[in-house]
């Protein structure tokens, strides 16, 4: 990847979202990113989906074969310049393949060349709010000249792939699972020789369960996580070249989760927690007198060597969603509600000489401990009417508080609340009689709304295709030796999000076939700045079940 330094400070405040100081929650990600319903919706009721574990497929799937394809775009601008476009990321994946036994053995195997990120900061953040951010006067200046307008576009090729393993006895007593993620990316900016590249792993791990009973199900996990990030500086405009790296791992991570019901019982849960250790080191090279030393004697902690302090932190998270079914002669309801809390306490370590031992450290600093923490509560459910609509609902309430340390006596803890609304509505036109159409096809039109006012710690909008960028990998390490040791809020707290959809999905030849595609248009408002966007997806599927029926094309 090729990036100016200057450049990036822009670009980043647009990507991080600090999710990387602590544990991921992992409920229903995808489904709250692409703004589905998270805890009302009946298919989300599995460990797979909401706790991130492989034996969930062993509940969750039915078929022999699946093989999916699909792609994803979004793009923002100005509300106010038609032909703006601040950010623009794309991605598809080729292929997501599902082979195995139901109820036995899963292997799912995918690979994903994106996202690639396109991004003018120039226009997507105003360079007089990203100045009064920045409180070292030569670092302002130095902002000033290199991105004095709107910048050259910068790409983020990232290549992720991953296997995941799921297998057990018939009557469910013992069940393993493995998971491996891993991703490479090289980020490119025109005009420049410098270089960056990233570069982990993710959720590798392994899980045990069992089936206690027909309405019970636990697991155990024991995973970790990390991600390496490398930058050559050799083109920083008057600044002398710069080197770093850091590496960041969540080492180890374990927890565990219990599914409760089946399908026809009348209530369903799941509740799972994690608890795990983040490790953060981080090095410099700077060659000669430049703008980082000035940094370096602003910093309290700066190193001459370039070896900046470790920073270690404990966190622990836990989720728990249920759901219940009250049917009548024509409509079937589904009341749910979810509660969650995490809470991630943060602590610097002076470095060792070669500061490359994520367990190795020297002396505790304690007066820079700091701590988050959040609470989640939300309420919702479905209706839906015979077989002819659904209509789901759900209003979540966050808060994020931050506590600091005795480092910053003169600082107050901050506590601010973020709420997500969500209305979808679905339509099954295959059950209109008067559409008179095979009872070999499913044909489904929906629409949604989604409001939320997110924090760059968590909460965000952004759907799962985009999150290892958009929350794990910044696009200015090098900057981390000033901001990342200094607790903050987060860059995107203020902001809000509100989001239409529109799409039309089926099943074709008795579910043999699949396909879904839909369109969506967000607004979000970012300080007094607004922007608008438009998300495009697609996706594809081929299944081939045990007791695949025959395929019946007669009329109703």
């Amino acid at each position: 990847m090729r990036c100016a330094s200057g450049v990036l400070l822009c670009v980043w405040v647009l990507f991080a979202d600090f999710s990387d100081t602590r544990l991921a929650m992992t409920s229903s990600a995808a489904r709250l990113g692409a703004g589905c319903p998270a805890f009302s919706a009946v298919e989300s009721y599995n460990s797979y989906d909401f706790a991130g574990s492989p034996l969930g497929l062993l509940e969750k799937e039915d078929a022999m074969v699946k093989l999916g394809l699909g792609t994803r775009l979004v793009k923002f601008g100005l509300r106010d310049d038609p032909d703006s476009i601040s950010y623009k990321a794309s991605s598809f994946y080729v292929p997501d393949l599902l082979i195995g036994k139901p109820g036995i053995v899963y292997a799912k195997l995918f690979y994903m060349p994106g996202p690639i990120a396109v991004v003018d900061a120039g226009r997507e953040f105003s360079l007089e709010s990203l100045r009064q951010d920045i409180n070292v006067p030569v670092l302002r200046n130095y902002v000033d000249s290199v991105t004095g307008g709107p910048v050259s576009e910068i790409e983020f090729p990232l290549h992720r792939f991953g296997l995941t393993l799921a297998g057990g006895t018939e009557n469910g007593i013992f069940r393993i699972g493995v998971t491996a993620e891993g991703f490479y990316g090289k980020e490119e900016m025109s005009g420049s020789s410098n270089t960056r590249v990233v570069m982990g792993f993710r959720n590798v791990g392994l899980h045990l369960g069992s089936q206690l009973h027909e309405l019970v199900r636990i697991g155990f996990k024991g995973e970790a996580s990390g991600y390496l990030d490398t930058l050559d500086d050799v083109e920083s405009g008057y600044v002398n070249p710069h080197e770093d790296r850091y590496f960041y791992g969540q080492i180890p991570r374990f927890g565990g989760n219990i599914d409760f019901g089946s399908e026809g019982f009348p209530v369903l849960s799941n509740f799972e927690i994690e608890f795990g250790k983040n490790r953060f080191i981080y090095v410099t090279k700077v060659g000669g007198d430049g703008l980082w030393d000035v940094i370096d004697s602003a910093h309290i902690y700066g190193r001459e060597d370039g070896n900046e302090d470790a920073v270690v932190s404990d966190s622990m998270s836990w989720n728990w969603q249920t759901m219940g079914t009250i049917a009548t002669d024509v409509m079937m309801y589904h009341p749910a509600v979810r509660f969650g809390y995490w809470r991630n306490s943060i602590v610097q370590w002076q470095p060792t000489e070669a500061n490359d031992n994520l367990f190795k450290y020297e002396r505790e600093r304690k007066d820079t401990s700091w701590e988050y923490s959040s609470f989640t509560f939300g309420i919702g459910g479905a209706a839906s009417f015979k077989e002819y609509a659904k209509l789901s609902f759900e209003y979540t309430y966050s808060n994020l508080k931050l506590t600091y340390g005795d480092a910053w006596p003169d600082t107050s803890d901050r506590n601010e609340s973020y709420p997500r609304i969500h209305i979808g509505l679905q339509g099954n036109i295959h059950a209109l009689p008067f559409m008179n159409m095979p009872e070999s096809i499913e044909l489904f039109l929906c629409t949604g709304f989604l409001y939320l006012r997110e924090n760059s710690r968590f909460n965000t909008w952004r759907s799962e295709e985009f999150s290892l960028v958009n929350r794990r990998i910044s696009p200015m390490s090098q900057y981390y030796r000033y901001l990342y040791y200094d607790p903050a809020f987060g860059w995107v707290d203020e902001n809000t999000v509100a989001r239409f959809s529109v799409g039309l999905g089926g099943t074709f030849l008795d579910k043999l076939f699949a396909g879904n595609l839909f369109f969506a248009f967000p607004a979000k408002k970012i300080e007094d700045e607004k922007y608008r966007g438009f998300e495009f997806g697609v996706d594809l599927e081929y299944s081939v079940r045990a007791n695949q029926p025959e395929t019946n094309n007669k009329e109703k």
